[in-house]
């Protein structure tokens, strides 16, 4: 068996490498949504369980007679989950600009693939199996609680987009091989069909022995999106791609080193084992108005650290700019002198008459001051 087409020189190749990568992102994105719902039912004196699949509810004791009838705190704590993927898949989208090593533009790509999937995923499949969620959003506006027909066109509306939103992400498959010298195909098939199946098949190990029936068609949703990313690159690219003059894709681009993923599979066992039987969240006994105090405050910080860091950035872009419009402009000037002939070789020629005017020229000056 020939080792060096999946490994070499302490590499994986791009299809074990996106898979991993895509497994990571997926948990990551999940985990992240979890601990939004866990944190702000926290702070709304909820105390539910935090499992290897979801935040449990039906198991969950409350404080200071909470009540679910009341719509102020279905729309707070299911709201906040959406709220906090929209800012995850921003960031990631900065950052995915910033950042030069491949590995990490691939991980930042699955982020922001996955915050769509979940996105859309916590609707429809919320409404299908009757989870907590942000499906009850709908139901507590009166949109969709018992009326079939609305729910199945949300859902629908919601599917779509699911399928169609992860195509903003064309204009980064360079980070994954060069579609005009690369086979699209071939491109499309290593880096985004068989990761996402592969991933699937690995998430689906994950939750056992909890089959999650959700979750398991969340995947299978991520692996139709990707189905649909793919054949869109392809049209996108079959006119730039001229197979004459393409070049053979090696498939060792993402990088993912056999040390990093031992790294990877020993946080995924922690996490693991931690989840396995359940994390009860307990409500704290701080009073209502003084967790709000402590949260706004938080976000607060947060905002303003952001907002210095970005003005700092505009200030550190606009120093750079000009340093690089400095050195073009210097640079110019030089290629300008060194291309400039001598005057000299004028002399005896039609163009003398250019030099006998910028003599004059030079001379000017000089008899002005006189």
């Amino acid at each position: 068996m020939n080792t060096e087409k999946y490994f070499r020189k302490g590499v994986f190749n791009d299809t074990i490498s996106s898979t991993i990568l895509f497994v990571i992102a997926y948990l990551f994105v999940l985990y992240f949504s979890l601990s939004a719902t866990a944190f702000i039912s926290f702070t709304n004196s909820v105390a539910p369980t935090f499992e290897i699949d979801k935040i449990n509810f039906d198991k969950a004791t409350f404080a200071n007679n909470f009540s679910w009838t009341e719509q102020e705190n279905i729309f707070t704590i299911f709201s906040f989950s959406p709220l906090a993927l929209i800012i995850l898949g921003l960031l990631s989208f900065l950052l995915i600009y910033k950042t030069k090593l491949t590995t990490i533009r691939v991980f930042f790509f699955w982020v922001i693939f996955n915050c769509i999937i979940r996105f859309f995923g916590d609707f429809i499949y919320g409404h299908v199996f009757g989870l907590w969620g942000a499906n009850l959003l709908s139901d507590f506006m009166y949109i969709t609680n018992g009326k079939i027909f609305a729910t199945l066109l949300l859902c629908s509306l919601a599917f779509i987009c699911s399928v169609t939103f992860p195509l903003i992400l064309k204009g980064f498959i360079s980070t994954f091989f060069n579609p005009i010298i690369n086979d699209p195909r071939q491109g499309t098939k290593i880096n985004f069909i068989l990761p996402s199946i592969f991933g699937t098949i690995i998430l689906f190990l994950w939750f056992i022995p909890k089959i999650n029936y959700a979750e398991i068609l969340m995947s299978v949703n991520a692996v139709i999106a990707t189905l649909t990313l793919s054949q869109f690159i392809i049209n996108k690219t079959k006119h730039t791609f001229l197979k004459e003059n393409s070049k053979e894709n090696d498939e060792f681009n993402i990088n993912l080193n056999v040390i990093s993923l031992v790294g990877i599979i020993i946080i995924l066992t922690i996490i693991k084992i931690t989840l396995f039987n359940g994390i009860l969240i307990k409500a704290s006994d701080y009073r209502q108005d003084q967790l709000d105090t402590i949260f706004y405050t938080s976000v607060i910080i947060i905002v303003s650290l952001a907002i210095l860091l970005f003005i700092a950035f505009l200030i550190y872009n606009s120093i750079k700019n000009k340093k690089r419009k400095a050195e073009i402009l210097a640079n110019m000037i030089v290629e300008n002198e060194e291309q400039t002939m001598d005057p000299q070789l004028l002399k005896n020629t039609r163009y003398a008459s250019q030099l006998t005017m910028q003599e004059k020229a030079e001379k000017a000056p000089k008899i002005m001051d006189e």
